[in-house]
This record gives C-alpha cells, structure tokens and sequence, in this order.
C-alpha cells in the first residue's frame, strides 16, 4: 500500500513539474510604446493645394415678382486621410499595437508644416480617414431674382503632401528600440466654401 502511494506521490510531483514549465515557457505579452516621430520634408516634397469635388446640399426658390435676400449656413467637419508607409524596418508584432498613436504634421498654406496636428494610429499601408470631430458653420448669403430658383454647392479644399517619418518604438518589456523610417501622406481637407448656382423658374 505504501509503495503504492509512494508511485502516486511521484506522479503528482512529475505532472505538477510538468505543468510549472509549461507556465514559464508560456509566451508573454509584448507592449511598445512610441519614443519619437519625426517629419522631415525632403526637396521634393511639396505642400500642394487640392480641391474636393462640388455637392448639393441646399436649395431654394423664389416664386414672387420681388428679389429676395438668401442667407444659409453649412455646418461641417473638415475632412482628412493619413498613411504611412514602411521603406526600413519591420513593424513589430505586439498586444497594444492598435492603441499606438503619433501627432501627424499640420500642412499650411506657406508651403511649410507645424507639428501640432491631431493624433492618429500607426497602422502601416492602411489610409486612415478621420474628421475635426467638431462642425464649423460656413455661411452664404446673395440675392435671388424674382421668378428663380437656386441650389447652394458646397466644396471642400486644403492641402496634400507626401514626406519621410523617422519612427521610434521601444519595446517595454526589454528595453529595445526599434526605428523605422518610410514614407507618410497627408491630405487635408479644412476649408470649405459654398457657391449658389441660379436659374429661372420652368
């Protein structure tokens, strides 16, 4: 009985030694965090403008003998798309990739850029399309003759350009760095203007 036990005794020690390495072979999470991202704009990168295409978003008609004064206001958020895009390196694999986020460049009008843009993820070789979050108005006002009709067009325009990034992670758990470099998009859409267009009544 006793040897019996003492069988039993060793496997439970045997599975239970078994079962502690499986626990201290088990894969732990990996967790970056962005050091730095820098922008650099090359020679060639130039700031351009570039328009969105023309939409209805308002009509009005004027069915009496007298012109009458239209006033409309347009309320909406600016429109913009970011990419990057790897040229060096390897994004590494991690378990909070999806929460890793970099402040993207603000194109100007001047042809240069600030570094005080809106945050977005570092998704590599996806366009990442996002808004202001908050509407602005734009406002309209012009006279429409007597007997017309009017429909109001609004269009959205800004600015593009293609630069380098130098990409800074570190892994938490090791301590290592890791840089990447390649090539980031920009489009900018933050104006917006409206435009009526005017007919007679059939």
């Amino acid at each position: 009985m006793k040897t019996k036990m003492f069988f039993l005794a060793g496997i439970c020690a045997i599975l239970a030694a078994c079962s502690s390495d499986n626990e201290d072979v088990s894969p732990k999470s990996v967790l970056l965090k962005v050091v730095s991202c820098d922008f650099v704009q090359e020679d060639a990168d130039k700031i351009i403008p570039v328009e969105g295409e023309a939409f209805r978003v308002w009509s009005a008609i004027n069915g009496v003998s007298t012109p009458a004064l239209i006033e409309y206001d347009w309320e909406d958020a600016g429109e913009y798309s970011s990419l990057f895009v790897l040229s060096e390196g390897e994004m590494p694999k991690a378990d909070n990739l999806g929460l890793l986020e970099v402040t993207i460049p603000t194109l100007k009008k001047d042809g240069t850029f600030s570094d005080t843009g809106l945050s977005v993820p570092i998704f590599m070789g996806y366009t990442w399309e996002y808004n202001e979050g908050v509407k602005t108005p734009t406002h309209v006002e012009f006279t429409l003759p007597e007997y017309s009709k009017a429909k109001v067009f609004a269009q959205r325009s800004g600015y593009e350009c293609n630069m380098t990034f130098y990409l800074v992670l570190e892994n938490i758990n090791t301590g290592e760095t890791i840089n990447l470099k390649g090539r980031w998009k920009g489009v900018q859409m933050m104006n917006r203007t409206l435009t009526p267009s005017v007919s007679k009544m059939d």
